[in-house]
């Protein structure tokens, strides 16, 4: 600059006349404090060029108006107009402007050596005439610009900036208004050849400035805070961002750990419609939103009986360009889906099979979902070896990954819409996520989706609830105990009940994977050790037909035990469903400890009769642990109702000490 101004003046000029990215630079270096990023050039040169109707979308703080006003000031100067107008969202707005610019013609010393005194006839707040006779007045958004003349002359330059704000696009209505306004007030009142520069963001997908900018007669420019790019070098990831190599569009002002950062800010209180009105240049229609703030129901809820279900959708890497590993627990409580916690992380494989392990154990769950892609390529392999380390099991179900993803994570929306979806827990990434969607990250509304998929069917049991969870001591010293014995190719489980007064008591249950001569053994030992004491042992009907295939009467003849056989499964279901509508002492004959946790899980819905396609309830309830070990309850109970079907009326049964049954002469109560 130093160099320029040393020349002749009039060279000077000379050159600033004709080179207007020169003339910003050297009038105005004390407005431009940081470094001048590429797009101001282009702001520049659309401001200065020959095309008769521009608009200009920039994002908030790109400095659009502060170079609308400069090329105002210079293209007055050069006398590249002669009657200017400027109109403001509002009138105060407008005369603003006018103030700044008159500033610098008064205060600008560079101006002042080369022009001397600009100071005209007019040197008012809203209207200023310069030496050179060129006119520049303020105007407000929909106020009448008839008397705009100077001296015979129509306007022949002309700036809209924010041709709209937050009233002016609230309703259809509006928005029509200020576009008849614009067309039919506004420019006419402009010379056949004159240059109009329109400044704004769109606040609306059907804004006035979404408008223009799609018309043939505009030339549009539109200047987001970032954008993507393929350059080798440039651009970056970030967590805080979509998936997708970034670059600030000025980089020196706002880096791209400040946008992050502020993106995520509005995220996180759900504003990212404003986000991407004030930034991004773009504008969400919020008709077609799929997901708004005000859906989003967080309730504090006590988490007791309720079957407790998980899914993860698994990221197999963790860069900045991957996905996260999206995580949901939740619970149907009759149509309401209760999210106990909901999380999206980028997490390493050892760090999802750590929290699997974590979340069994925390929420009792009674099945995890792993998306199938990762659970057949990377994450199930690690997560058996597991199993088999802390010598636990969990029952994970393959979650099949749909055709339609964004389809299927729509199918959300009706149920939040209803208010049938609570968050209790939910990580901000998660519910950021949730309001981003379909952009952005979508691992948490892709996992949560499929909590609709892993709805419980009808629950074999109806009614359950808080008052058939026993309280105090799970087991009678006096009475026998039994351990109900049942066994498919996959499972074996086990169940340790006792039968006091007429009221079965469920004291613990196990369950293993694999078939009999695998795992019942250690079932057995480690019923033993819980029950302290001889207990009789009993199976289904089915494991004692000829051509046994499955093993359970051979494997319990190598402990060796005596094993009995039970009663057929459909009589024992009926019997727990008469023991459920029973009351004994004033209690439930049906009494479940809280140690018996597959039990619980069964009655609280695991134990249910699957919804078809075509909403019919399958004939036999799902295949599965839970199933397996209910048969064996059944079965079990099945003998209780032929015991009391046997006895005669008003007789009372107690127990000796050793566990032989006697008739007792206490009253019947």
């Amino acid at each position: 600059m130093a160099g320029t101004l040393n020349e002749d003046k009039e060279a000077v000029l000379l050159k600033l006349g004709t080179n207007p990215r020169l003339a910003h630079q050297v009038l105005f270096e004390h407005r431009h404090p940081n470094k001048t990023p590429t797009f101001h050039y282009d702001i520049i040169d659309a401001m200065h060029s020959p095309h008769p109707r521009v608009v200009i979308e920039g994002f908030r703080d790109s400095a659009k108006t502060t170079l609308a006003e400069e090329a105002f000031i210079i293209r007055s100067l050069f006398s590249k107009f002669h009657n200017g107008i400027i109109v403001g969202a509002s009138y105060p707005r407008a005369v603003d402007k006018i103030a700044a610019i008159k500033w610098e013609l008064e205060n600008n010393e560079i101006i002042d050596w080369l022009f001397g005194n600009v100071r005209g006839p007019t040197w008012g707040e809203s209207h200023l005439i310069l030496k050179n006779n060129v006119s520049m007045r303020a105007f407000g958004i929909g106020q009448s610009l008839r008397g705009s003349k100077h001296q015979e002359k129509r306007p022949d330059f002309g700036l809209f900036d924010d041709l709209e704000n937050e009233e002016s696009v609230r309703t259809k209505e509006a928005r029509d208004y200020m576009m008849k306004w614009l067309y039919s007030a506004a420019i006419p009142v402009f010379a056949k050849n004159a240059l109009i520069r329109a400044l704004g963001n769109r606040l609306d997908p059907d804004a006035v400035i979404v408008r223009i900018a799609s018309d043939i007669s505009w030339k549009h420019i539109r200047i987001p805070i970032m954008h993507q790019t393929s350059e080798e070098g440039e651009g970056q990831f970030h967590d805080y961002l979509p998936a997708g190599k970034w670059k600030a569009t000025w980089h020196d002002k706002f880096p791209i750990r400040w946008i992050a950062e502020r993106r995520h800010e509005y995220l996180r209180l759900g504003l990212m419609d404003q986000f991407n009105c004030e930034y991004m240049c773009e504008a969400d229609d919020p008709d077609t939103k799929v997901f708004r703030p005000e859906w989003i129901k967080v309730e504090p809820t006590v988490r007791t009986w309720h079957r407790v279900d998980a899914a993860y959708d698994p990221a197999r890497h963790v860069s900045k360009k991957a996905a996260t590993t999206g995580k949901v627990v939740f619970s149907w409580i009759g149509n309401r889906l209760v999210v106990w916690k909901g999380s999206a992380h980028l997490w390493m494989p050892d760090e999802i099979v750590k929290d699997v392990f974590n979340t069994a154990a925390e929420y009792d769950t009674t099945s995890i979902g792993i998306e199938e892609t990762g659970l057949k390529e990377f994450i199930m392999q690690p997560l058996r070896a597991e199993m088999l380390k802390r010598r636990t099991m969990i029952n994970f179900q393959s979650l099949k990954p749909p055709k339609g993803k964004l389809t299927f994570i729509q199918s959300l929306q009706p149920f939040f819409k209803a208010g049938e979806i609570i968050f209790v827990n939910v990580s901000e990434e998660a519910k950021a996520q949730l309001m981003s969607f379909p952009t952005g990250r979508i691992d948490f509304p892709n996992v949560l989706a499929y909590a609709l998929h892993m709805r419980p069917g009808q629950a074999v049991f109806d009614g359950f609830s808080q008052e058939f969870i026993m309280h105090g001591p799970a087991r009678n010293d006096r009475a026998p105990l039994w351990m109900v014995i049942n066994s498919e190719p996959r499972w074996t489980t086990a169940v340790l009940v006792q039968v006091v007064e007429g009221t079965l008591y469920v004291v613990c249950d196990w369950a293993r994977e694999g078939p009999p001569g695998d795992a019942l053994h250690g079932l057995v030992q480690d019923a033993a050790l819980e029950a302290g004491r001889t207990m009789r042992y009993v199976a289904p009907p089915r494991h004692f037909r000829d051509y046994d295939t499955l093993g359970l009467k051979a494997a319990a003849a190598k402990i060796p035990l005596e094993l009995r056989t039970g009663g057929p499964e459909a009589m024992g279901r009926e019997e727990i469903r008469a023991l459920m509508r029973r009351l004994n002492h004033g209690r439930p004959a049906v009494l479940i400890a809280p140690e018996a946790r597959y039990t619980l899980q069964a009655f609280a819905g695991a134990y249910c009769q699957e919804v078809e396609k075509f909403g019919t309830l399958s004939r036999e309830p799902k295949q599965g642990v839970h199933r397996t070990l209910m048969e064996g309850l059944e079965s079990f109970c099945a003998l209780m109702r032929v015991a009391t079907e046997d006895d005669d009326a008003g007789k009372n049964f107690a127990y000796t000490a050793d566990g032989r049954r006697y008739q007792s002469a206490l009253v019947t109560r």
